[in-house]
Formats: C-alpha cells, sequence, structure tokens
C-alpha cells in the first residue's frame, strides 16, 4: 500500500466527485503533511503508527486544536481508505483533550461603535457593508466574500449563501442591512457583491488588514478583531435574545448541533447573572 498514490486519489475524489472546497483540500494536504513528518512513508497502517503520530505532535509542542484539526483531516482519510477497501480495518484516531477556553467577544457598545460609524468613499463602504453583513446574518467570512449580485433577494429580504461542501442555505436578513447593503450594491457593477476595485474577490488578508485598521480607528480594543468573532456576536445574541439552538444551527450552516452548543460557553456573566436572579429558589420563594 502507497500511501502517497491513495492519498493523492483520495484528493482527486473528494474534489471531482465529492465536490469539496479547495479550502478543504488544503486542509487535507497539511494534515498529510503533519503525518509525513511525524511518522515518514509508511507501508503499512497500525494503531502504534497513529499514537505515535499523535505523540509526536504533541511532543514538537503542536497545539491540542492544531493536533485535533490534522487529526480529522487524518482520519477522513482513513475512513476513505476503509470504504475502498484498501484497509481490512477502519482507524479512526482519537481526539486530543482541549482546554475550553471561552472566546471574548465583542461587546454592545464595540458593536454600536462599527455600527454607528459614517463610512466615506468606496473602500470604506465595502467595508462597512461587509461587516454590516456578517453581524445582522452570522455568514462565514468565505461564504460573504462569496456572495454574487444574484444570491441577494432584496424583496424578500434573504440571501443564498453557499457554504461548506457547497451546501447552500437561505438566510433572512433585516431591513435595516437592506438599506446599507443596497446602497453598496449601487456603488459598483461587479458579479463579486463584496468585490476587488477590479472585480476579483476581495482577499481575507486584506479584509484583516482593513477590520483591524478600522478597530484602531474606533478604540476597539481587548478582543480578537476577526470576522469569526463578528459571527460570535451574532451566535451570542441571538441566544440572549431567546433564540432557539436549533434555528441557530440552521442559519450558521452547522451540521452538528453540538458545534452550535459551543456558543453557550461564550454567554457571559451578566446573562448568567441575570438568570440566576430570575430563577433561583432562594430569591423566590421568601
Amino acid at each position: 500500500m502507497v500511501l502517497n498514490t491513495l492519498f493523492d486519489q483520495f484528493k482527486r475524489e473528494k474534489t471531482y466527485l465529492k465536490g469539496v472546497s479547495h479550502n478543504t483540500i488544503i486542509w487535507y494536504d497539511y494534515s498529510y503533511r503533519a503525518f509525513k513528518n511525524v511518522c515518514g512513508d509508511v507501508s503499512k497502517l497500525s494503531k502504534q503508527i497513529l499514537n505515535e503520530f499523535v505523540i509526536g505532535m504533541r511532543q514538537s509542542g503542536i497545539s491540542a486544536v492544531t493536533t485535533n484539526n490534522y487529526i480529522r483531516g487524518m482520519n477522513a482519510f482513513f475512513t476513505w481508505l476503509y470504504e475502498n477497501e484498501y484497509t481490512a480495518e477502519h482507524f479512526k484516531i482519537k481526539k486530543v483533550k482541549e482546554a475550553q477556553r471561552v472566546l471574548k467577544v465583542f461587546s454592545d457598545n464595540q458593536l454600536k461603535a462599527i455600527i454607528k460609524w459614517k463610512p466615506k468613499g468606496w473602500y470604506q463602504w465595502r467595508l462597512y457593508a461587509l461587516l454590516s453583513t456578517i453581524i445582522d446574518t452570522g455568514i462565514r467570512i468565505d461564504e460573504a466574500l462569496s456572495l454574487k449580485r444574484d444570491d441577494i433577494n432584496f424583496d424578500d429580504l434573504l440571501i443564498v449563501v453557499t457554504g461548506k461542501g457547497s451546501k447552500q442555505r437561505i438566510i433572512p436578513f433585516s431591513r435595516e442591512l437592506r438599506k446599507i447593503i443596497w446602497r453598496w450594491g449601487r456603488m459598483h457593477e461587479h458579479q463579486y457583491f463584496f468585490p476587488s476595485r477590479n472585480g476579483n474577490k476581495y482577499m481575507y488578508d486584506n479584509l484583516r488588514r482593513d477590520m483591524k485598521s478600522l478597530a484602531e480607528r474606533l478604540g476597539i480594543k481587548g478582543v480578537r478583531v476577526s470576522p469569526h468573532t463578528l459571527r460570535h456576536y451574532f451566535a451570542i445574541h441571538f441566544l440572549r435574545r431567546g433564540g432557539d439552538l436549533y434555528t441557530l444551527s440552521r442559519i450558521l450552516g452547522h451540521t452538528n448541533i453540538q458545534t452550535t452548543q459551543i456558543y453557550l460557553r461564550s454567554m457571559g456573566i451578566e446573562q448568567i447573572r441575570e438568570s440566576h436572579l430570575r430563577l433561583s429558589p432562594l430569591n423566590n420563594l421568601r
């Protein structure tokens, strides 16, 4: 069994038969590269080799989060090997334990600063419209950057989003967002709704740079300034306002509601305090 050849076949089938994204293929490549860095060229898989893979990554200082990311990538490859009868055993690596860290989200005041910002010129309006879209809908940054004009239904206030695995979902947006993106849409004629100046896709690194520059201008500190943090804020705000996990899971495009439950850890002490005061038996039965 030549793993290198089989891995190339695995990527081709995932690309042309399953339609996985280019980013997913890159993730598989990074995972396999990590496997080879630790285990070298392997002719036969075994549980011992897989254990050595995990031990080697941890010993080299790779974090638990990154280790698990590579494990997921390799498990997808191992599943493919088993389903195509290249291995008699369905190998699967168990994930390592991760520290349960709570992602600090934007405060309400920080979000208000972004929402109330008065953009000037083409580039600032692109940034403002894009950030407003994420704040209002919670879509992933890749989904936002891939939006085309035809994906937006201004009459019915709906956006068709193409998420992971090329799966599409329909997400509603507010009338307030419609005002913003309608004005932005009239400022260019390109098919990408948030394009570069010449009509190509707005690059993620450029967006991060622009977003950090805006945060400095608005005095936003003490929080990771990224599109994902805005998506995180959307999820927390949705739950705080009484939204249910199932609906939130569909909006965010999660295939497993357990992924959505992660946002419960970031509800914040104020929300916990309010719930405790409302529900405490001692406080209510005296």
